[in-house]
This record gives C-alpha cells, structure tokens and sequence, in this order.
C-alpha cells in the first residue's frame, strides 16, 4: 500500500513539473531570431561540439576562432543568445540544455511562428549523469548514493535521473512529432564519425560548411584541444579529470535503482536501451475497431452537444441549473478524451479547440446570433469538462510507454548510406 502511494506521489509530482514547464519554457520561441538552436543534455559533449563548429563557421567566414572553449569568449557563433553578437550580420547558433514546452511539439504553432531548425546532443544518460557528478560531487560535498538514490535542493547545479528523463522524453516528443525540424545526434555517434555529424548539422541549419571548414573542426576535436584551451575565469570544470572519471562506476544497487527509474519513466531513449527494460506486460493499442468505435462515440457526443445548445432551446427543453452546467461538464469531458483517441494527429490541438468551440457558441449565443442563453456559467462548465479530460490523459502520459513511444528509440542511429564512413573513422581520440 506504501509503494503504491509513494508511487502515486512521484507521478503527481511529475505532472505538476511537467505542467510548469509547459506554461514558462517558450525558449525556442523567444529565441526565434537565431539561424538554429543547439540543444544538449548535460554532459554530453556541449563545449566539444560548439568549439568545433565556431571553429568550422569561422573558417567558413574567413574570421578569427574563438580563442578559449569555455566562457563568454567562446559564444562568438554558438552561445547563449541573450547576449550581445560580435557577427549580428553572421549565422548564429543558440545554445542551451533548454527543456521544451509540449506546446511547440504541435504543428500549427511551429508553422506559426516559423521556429529555426534543432539539432539535439544526447549520451547515454547513465554516462552523463557520471560525468555530472565528477564534476560537481566536491563542490556539493555529494556522495554518489545521494546522488542517485535521494532528491537533492542542488537543483540550480544538478541534473539528476529526473532530469535527464524530463530531457530525452520531451525532445523524443518533439524529434517524433518534427523529424524535419529536430536531427538527434549521439554522442557516440559523433564520437566515431565527427566529420559525417558536423556534414549532418551543416546541412540540417544550413551553415554551408565545406570541406575546409569541417578540417578546422577536426583540428580542435582531441580532448586536449578542448581542455587546454579552457577559460580560467569561467569557474566550471567542464572537461572532468579522466583518470577521476575513470575510477567512477556505478556501484549495482545504485544502477538497479536508475534502471528501475528509467523502467517506469522514460519513454524515449534514442537507442541507448534503457526504456522497460523488465518484461512488464505491454499496454494493448487501439486496434482500427476500437478507433472506429471512439470515432463513433465522438460523432454521437457532438451530436448530442449541438442538441444540447440549440434543440433544447429550440424545442423549450430546458434543464434546471445545476444539471445543466454538469451535463454540459460531463459532454466536454467525453469529446476531450474521443477527440484525442480518435484523431491522433490533432491530440494536444482538441483541447484548445473545443475551447474556442465553446466560447464561439456562447458568444453567438450571448448576442442572439444563435438559440440559446449564451453565458459564462456554461463556459465554465465546459472549459471544466476540458480541464478533467486533459488531466486523466496528462495522468496516464505520465505512465510506461507505449508501444508508439518505443518506436522512437532509434532516431539518431547512423543511416546505412554512411555505415561504411562511420566506421572507417577513428574512435578514442575525443572527450569522454
């Protein structure tokens, strides 16, 4: 009983997190102005990948590189873009471990606001949360159980599991819903074949970088290269000691207690093989008879709201408050969840529009335009049938993932056409 409300709690928690960071992380759109975004997990290589590319864009440009990998003096091409630009009239790539709103995962709003290409940096997360703690267990005084195991109120500094599951399932989301709009390169990947993912990159943010470009990448891609050229004054150890970070593994109870957080939480892994891994029984999908069914449901269900705000008027049918305002709850509650369940490609759309549905048919009504008595009781009630749709389905979303999310595992693998360049490039000689 303890398990399940503990279990209870943890998903409550994550719902409540996951809808603030869908209310106040607008990033991507605030920034909209830059040519493309640079988006990494922690620890995945970040500093390595932008002294590459600002060295292959100033290459590319007949410009000076940037002198140190870390610090403000390493963001003349690819860096936070809140910050003045030394090239305004040059490319720039925005940098950040930003974590999206589901909200920019819808079409309509990418279309509307016409958002620049991503390109997504991630590592296996078990790796990165290692070299995370490297970095920062002296500094919080953090044991590596702690670390694991226990929440932390070193939320500014840390990423712990939670936050790597939060990262990988919303851009899984979004490289899912936009595959045009969002390349996922591995870490590993990149790793073994850099010249073939700095290609990739170019030409997915349309940088144009041509060979000699891509040779003054390859230039400063060793570990030495990044770590000697590190700002003292920046203050972050961002290339962790490797003979430290070689001595670091994680202890089997600690690994059995991610493993099983990663079992219950992550949907999106990106070939790294930690999504349900037990042999837990899989959720049934809707088969084409349960879609025909909801489909029909939903179409009854409007039928029925129609009739509701214009036959009975029309036939002087009237329910006495409050059952009015409860069926008119209950009716939005059942077209917000059919909705979703029937069209798929409008999902995270069906509760704005039947919203704006609502408040059309009450304003039409409100002005005689249309039978009825438009009022803002009965928006309320509908707007509250939405609100308990939307929370059921944000609830069981937060459940193991289904057999669609598992699909999307392998988005960043190498594609067979470059197999043979990938393979042929020498791996070891870049930042762990």
């Amino acid at each position: 009983m303890r398990s399940e409300w503990v279990r209870l709690q943890v998903r409550s928690a994550l719902i409540w997190r996951g809808l603030l960071i869908d209310l106040s992380n607008f990033h991507l759109l605030q920034y909209r102005s830059v040519t493309g975004f640079l988006v990494s997990g922690k620890n995945s290589g970040t500093h390595w990948l932008r002294f590459m590319l600002s060295h292959a864009m100033a290459r590319r440009y007949g410009l000076a590189p940037p002198v140190h990998s870390s610090g403000r003096s390493s963001e003349d091409f690819v860096g936070h873009p809140r910050w003045p630009r030394r090239h305004p009239e040059l490319p720039f790539i925005a940098s950040s471990h930003n974590l999206p709103s589901s909200i920019l995962s819808w079409g309509w709003v990418r279309w509307l606001f016409d958002l620049p290409p991503v390109v997504v940096l991630v590592r296996d997360p078990k790796e990165a949360m290692l070299s995370h703690y490297v970095k920062w267990h002296e500094v919080l005084s953090l044991s590596l159980h702690d670390y694991i195991c226990n929440s932390s109120t070193k939320r500014k500094q840390l990423a712990d599991g939670w936050w790597y599951i939060d990262f990988f399932n919303r851009w899984g989301r979004m490289a899912r819903a936009a595959p045009e709009y969002v390349l996922v390169v591995r870490y590993e990947d990149l790793q073994n074949a850099p010249e073939y993912w700095l290609e990739r990159i170019s030409d997915h943010i349309g940088l144009g970088l041509d060979a000699a470009a891509i040779a003054a990448a390859m230039e400063v891609s060793t570990r030495e290269a990044v770590r000697s050229t590190l700002d003292p004054a920046y203050g972050e150890a961002i290339v962790p000691d490797a003979g430290e970070r070689s001595r670091i593994r994680l202890p089997a109870a600690e690994d059995a207690v991610l493993t099983r957080q990663f079992d219950d939480h992550l949907h999106y892994d990106f070939g790294y093989d930690h999504v349900r891994r037990t042999n837990r029984a899989e959720r049934p999908s809707v088969g084409a008879r349960g879609l025909t069914w909801a489909k029909t449901a939903f179409m009854v269900a409007v039928g029925y709201a129609v009739f509701n705000q214009f036959g009975r008027p029309y036939f002087n049918l009237p329910l006495a408050s409050p059952w009015s305002q409860l069926e008119l709850t209950g009716v939005f509650t059942v077209l917000t969840a059919l909705g979703a369940q029937s069209f798929p490609r409008l999902k995270a759309a069906v509760p704005a529009l039947l919203s704006a549905g609502g408040a059309l048919v009450e304003w039409a009504q409100h002005w005689r335009l249309a039978p009825g008595t438009g009022s803002l009781s009965d928006l309320t009630a509908e707007i509250a049938g939405i609100a308990v749709a939307s929370a059921i389905m944000l609830f069981i979303a937060a459940g193991p993932a289904t057999d669609g999310a598992r699909q999307a595992r392998a988005l960043s693998s190498v594609p067979s056409s470059s197999a043979a360049r990938a393979a042929a490039a020498r791996p070891g000689r870049h930042p762990r």
